[in-house]
C-alpha cells in the first residue's frame, strides 16, 4: 500500500466556474459503498481512470461515475461538482480520461481509504 501525502484541492469545487479544458482535482465520493474499499488499495498513483455520466441513475440524473479501466467502480464525483459539469459531459458523449492523483486514509483500525483524482473538463 502507498504512503502518499494528501495534497489539498487547489480550488473550491462549489465556487469555481469551469470551462472546457479546466483541470479538476477532487476527492471521489461514495468510496465506502458496494465493496469499493477493496478496489482502492489496488490503485496506484498516476493510474488512468474513466469518468462516465450516468443519466439513468435513480438517485441523481447528473451522476458521474468514476471507475478503473477494467470497469471496477471507485465511486462518483460529488453531487455538486457533477451538477456543475453535467453539461460538458452531455456534450462530450464519451468517457473522460483522468488519473489517480493520490490515495488517502488507511484500512487499519476501522479507517477507510479515499482517492483524489484529476481530469480535464471535456
Amino acid at each position: 500500500m502507498n504512503n502518499n501525502i494528501f495534497v489539498p484541492e487547489q480550488e473550491s469545487e462549489l465556487s469555481h466556474e469551469y470551462r472546457s479544458g479546466s483541470r479538476v482535482f477532487t476527492r471521489v465520493a461514495g468510496v465506502t459503498f458496494d465493496g469499493r474499499q477493496s478496489v482502492i488499495p489496488r490503485l496506484s498513483i498516476g493510474e488512468k481512470i474513466l469518468l462516465n455520466k450516468e443519466p439513468a441513475n435513480p438517485s441523481d440524473r447528473n451522476a458521474i461515475r468514476v471507475e478503473c479501466q477494467n470497469g471496477w467502480q471507485i465511486g462518483y464525483l460529488n453531487r455538486h461538482l457533477a451538477a456543475t459539469l453535467a453539461q460538458f459531459f452531455d456534450a462530450h458523449h464519451q468517457s473522460v480520461h483522468g488519473h489517480v492523483h493520490c490515495l488517502t486514509g488507511s484500512l487499519r483500525q476501522g479507517y477507510s481509504m479515499g482517492v483524489v483524482i484529476t481530469f480535464d473538463v471535456p
